[in-house]
C-alpha cells in the first residue's frame, strides 16, 4: 500500500520540525551563545553582536519581500505578510524591530553614525549573504526553513545577550530583551 498524501505531509511537516529543533539545538550550544549565558563575552564583542544583529534585522524585511514573491501559497503570503508588517512596527518607525536595536545602542552610549560606520566582518557578510540567497529560492521549504530557523534562534540569542549585557551594563532599562 502506498501511504496517502496526508501521510507524506505529516511525515514532511514532523522532519521540518526535527531539522528545526536540531538547529535551534545547535545554536543554544553554539560557544558565543554559552558565553554570553556564561556572562563571559567581553563588552566589544556585545557591541559587535549589536552591530550584526542589528544589521541582520535590517535586512530582514527584504529577505521577507523576496519570499512573499516566489510563494504560490496564500496562506503563506498571509503569514508572511502578518510578519513584515510585526517586522515594520505595523508602520510606526519606532516600533519596527531594527529601530529596537538603535534603541539599544543608544542606551550603552553608541550612535547611529557608529552603527554605520561599522566594518562588517565576513561572518555577518555571509550571514546576510546567505539570507538574501536563500530568500530567493525557488524551493518554498528551504525558504521557510530558514525562516523557522531565524525566528526560533531569537529568544535564545535575546536571553544569552541580556546575560552578557548585565555584565557591562547592569543599569539599563530597557525594552529590549
Amino acid at each position: 500500500m502506498f501511504p496517502t498524501t496526508e501521510t507524506v505531509k505529516c511525515e514532511y511537516i514532523l522532519e521540518l520540525e526535527n531539522f528545526v529543533d536540531a538547529s535551534l539545538d545547535r545554536i543554544r550550544s553554539h560557544p558565543f551563545i554559552a558565553a554570553g549565558f556564561d556572562r563571559r563575552l567581553s563588552q566589544q564583542q556585545i557591541v559587535r553582536w549589536l552591530m550584526c544583529a542589528g544589521r541582520e534585522s535590517r535586512s530582514f524585511p527584504h529577505v521577507i519581500e523576496n519570499m512573499m514573491e516566489r510563494t504560490d501559497s496564500p496562506k503563506i503570503v498571509h503569514i508572511l505578510e502578518q510578519n513584515l508588517q510585526d517586522e515594520n512596527g505595523h508602520g510606526k518607525l519606532e516600533h519596527a524591530h531594527f529601530t529596537h536595536y538603535l534603541d539599544l545602542l543608544k542606551e550603552i552610549g553608541l550612535s547611529n553614525s557608529n552603527f554605520e560606520e561599522y566594518n562588517e566582518k565576513a561572518g555577518i557578510q555571509l550571514t546576510l549573504s546567505l539570507a538574501f540567497n536563500i530568500s530567493t529560492q525557488k524551493s518554498q521549504g528551504i525558504s521557510l526553513g530558514y525562516m523557522l530557523v531565524n525566528e526560533g534562534m531569537t529568544s535564545i540569542t535575546y536571553a544569552s545577550m541580556r546575560s552578557a549585557f548585565s555584565v557591562y551594563f547592569p543599569a539599563i532599562q530597557t525594552p529590549f530583551f
